[in-house]
């Protein structure tokens, strides 16, 4: 069954153009790939509002015309069936914070754009919360390990201060995935006693055992154990 256009969507005003205030039919299992108009009454569509298609249960594909500009806080939270996420080539959009929050069966390229496109890490960090802790909450932790070293390797950790590290390190270390380790190690973010303690004793009260061993590995290779001889595991 197809829909018009004003049967999809709820619209607002905004400067030069409109937003798209909210997606009417996520419920609705026909519509698994709504079609977002790049105009509307002439103008363009600039806009997804906060929440417009936030736990919208079927929607599945999404592809954003090039007359999107921004991406509001949890534009598309929550679909939990949705598997892409299309950008027109060229396209500069700019995400508010927890765009793609609950997005598990997005690729791990496009949760990442989400998050290296949204708000300062540092700033985020500055208020209280991380835009990127959801990831740890992933149904696959695989996924969780590939966003997390695309952030890696883009140096969104490059100014994080090691209280934040060890907030983002842990949590991994809280749901067991050690494949966010090698990663950390390989950008340059155990590069602190200090903090290896602190994941280390954090894995040991845990009982995580592997991530332990690599910990205790790490410290003997990086710092040492007194100072001197390194210890033999």
């Amino acid at each position: 069954m197809s829909y018009s256009v004003d049967e999809l969507y709820r619209f607002n005003e905004t400067d030069g153009g409109y937003s798209v205030k909210e997606y009417l039919k996520g419920a609705d299992p026909s519509v698994t790939e709504p079609e977002i108009p790049e105009k509307w009454k002439g103008k363009p569509v600039t806009v997804i509002a906060p929440g417009a298609f936030e736990a919208a249960m079927y929607l599945k594909r999404v592809k954003l015309p090039r007359s999107i500009k921004t991406l509001c806080y949890r534009a598309f939270a929550d679909c939990w069936n949705l598997e892409s996420a299309e950008f027109e080539p060229g396209a500069e959009i700019e995400f508010e914070s927890d765009v793609f929050t609950g997005c598990d069966k997005l690729p791990a390229e496009t949760l990442a754009i989400g998050l290296l496109r949204s708000a300062n890490l540092t700033a985020a960090f500055e208020k209280g919360h991380c835009p990127a802790l959801w990831i740890f909450d992933m149904d696959s932790p695989d996924k969780a390990s590939e966003v997390f070293e695309i952030l890696a390797k883009n140096n969104c950790y490059r100014e994080t201060t090691t209280n934040d590290l060890e907030l983002i390190l842990g949590a991994f270390i809280g749901i067991n995935n050690i494949k966010a380790l090698p990663i950390a190690e390989k950008y340059g973010l155990l590069e602190y006693a200090e903090l290896v303690n602190s994941l280390l004793a954090k894995a040991i009260e845990s009982e995580r055992t592997e991530i332990t061993a690599y910990l205790l590995d790490y410290k003997n290779r990086k710092f040492g154990f007194n100072g001197g001889d390194k210890f033999e595991l």
